[in-house]
């Protein structure tokens, strides 16, 4: 099916974009906030379909189309579904990443139903799992610094000059000054944390698992002043993350995504990268404090090895999907540095077989080696027996599909959810038979601190 293309002018902060579509349904942006990585922002919104799961009821545009029982072990129902709606696109032609196609989420409840057989409970703050067909898009190339507006040829005229006027005023989007400011809490105790990180080291020891990615939830209200797209955009100035999000379900419930992680991707020609992030670290105040720990980060044994271990299980992940002998490991324990912390950033690429397509690739990665820890199935059984909270729509993956069969989905962490008046986070790392309590507690806080008052 034929694209309609139209080029408006380009915005430096495309959150004035976003603004401008807050009275419409299910708006979104997948925003490469990021100066140096990533190239493209899409935004836009009032998918034709939707997909949700809440609980064990999956529903297509509101209307129920599965119920599941607590003894049902396979989300194969809901992958099912998620083509269903992919084999309903028109191919289309296009250089640009999303020439309208499937993009949402996938919660981390959705992967431990797919690992251990255990179907999400009804999760009061997010659907377990979300997924809209769009059939426009606002493609703005950073690079480029060009701007443009694809439809479907088949959306009514009268829809494409509303949403083209949409996009035509706006001043009144301005971002306004920053005053909101976040008191997030920890949701577990000191003492149970400190009890969770002897019991892991325990089960380590007993050769249980290599690692495991152990995360709290903080908790606290959510500024009446600075909501949904307004927390984004005052949030979004204060740090970067390349594969950054936002999603608004309704007026209550939103999703703020600051994510650094590439789950993995797949371009037109069937080429895969994957790109976990393991081992972390602060940022200095001053230059010289800063170099001095990027330089402690990429000599740190624990944190390579435990980049080493993600690794592995990736190329494992990879392997079920990709042409034989095509799995490559590129870059290793590779620093990139954020607003508030030093990463080691791995890449894993391989090239897709011809009988499968990227949602194959998705589901035999899905949820991320680096969020789990390995063996991933036991890792994931330890995490649901330690962690207090369901990490819910956190170390999911947000996701889109393009028409053109471009695919990214990123890893959900650094992740808001705003549940009316009620904003949820988490913040965790990898902990190994070496591992200190204290190390790894404040690590977490680390994670969060541009999203909270926490301090890294």
């Amino acid at each position: 099916m034929p694209l309609e293309i139209h080029h408006i002018p380009y915005q430096s902060d495309p959150g004035v974009w976003l603004s401008a579509l807050a009275d419409e349904p299910y708006p979104l942006m997948l925003d490469s906030n990021d100066p140096n990585l990533g190239r493209y922002h899409i935004i836009t919104a009032n998918p034709s379909q939707w997909l949700t799961l809440n609980g064990t009821q999956l529903s297509c545009n509101g209307a129920s189309v599965g119920h599941f029982t607590q003894s049902d072990a396979s989300p194969d129902i809901c992958w099912q579904a998620i083509d269903a709606l992919r084999q309903s696109l028109d191919p289309a032609k296009s250089e640009l990443p999303f020439p309208g196609g499937l993009a949402g989420f996938l919660g981390y409840d959705f992967g431990v139903w797919e690992h251990l057989g255990t179907p999400p409970a009804r999760d009061s703050i997010a659907p377990a799992l979300w997924v809209g067909r769009y059939d426009w898009a606002l493609i703005a190339d950073k690079k480029q610094r060009k701007s443009h507006l694809l439809f479907d040829s088949d959306l009514s005229a009268t829809f494409r000059n509303r949403i083209r006027d949409l996009f035509t005023e706006l001043s009144v989007h301005q971002r306004s000054p920053v005053t909101a400011s976040l008191n997030l809490s920890p949701d577990t105790a000191w003492p149970e944390y400190q009890q969770a990180i002897e019991q892991i080291k325990t089960y380590i020891a007993q050769g249980d698992s290599y690692q495991i990615n152990f995360t709290q939830r903080f908790s606290g209200i959510c500024p009446t002043l600075s909501r949904g797209i307004a927390l984004y955009r005052d949030l979004r100035s204060k740090q970067t993350g390349p594969f950054s999000a936002f999603l608004g379900l309704n007026d209550d419930n939103q999703i703020l995504s600051f994510s650094p992680e590439r789950l993995v991707s797949c371009d037109q020609e069937g080429l895969v990268l994957a790109q976990p992030i393991k081992g972390t670290i602060r940022r200095g105040e001053r230059p010289q404090d800063d170099q001095q720990l990027a330089q402690a980060l990429s000599a740190s044994e624990k944190d390579i090895a435990e980049n080493l271990m993600i690794v592995d299980l990736l190329r494992n992940d990879l392997s079920k999907v990709c042409q034989p002998h095509s799995v490559s490991v590129p870059k290793l324990f590779e620093l990139q540095s954020f607003s508030t912390v030093h990463h080691l950033v791995s890449s894993i690429k391989g090239r897709l077989c011809p009988d499968k397509q990227p949602l194959d690739l998705l589901r035999a990665c899905f949820p991320g080696g680096s969020i789990t820890g390995a063996p991933k199935k036991r890792a994931m059984q330890i995490i649901q027996e330690l962690e207090q909270n369901n990490r819910s729509v956190y170390c999911g993956s947000m996701f889109y599909l393009g028409r053109n069969n471009c695919f990214d989905a990123s890893i959900t962490i650094r992740t808001l959810i705003r549940h009316k008046d009620n904003l949820y986070c988490w913040g965790g790392g990898g902990i190994t038979i070496g591992s200190e309590a204290e190390a790894e507690y404040q690590e977490s806080l680390d994670k969060i601190a541009r999203l909270t008052n926490h301090r890294a």
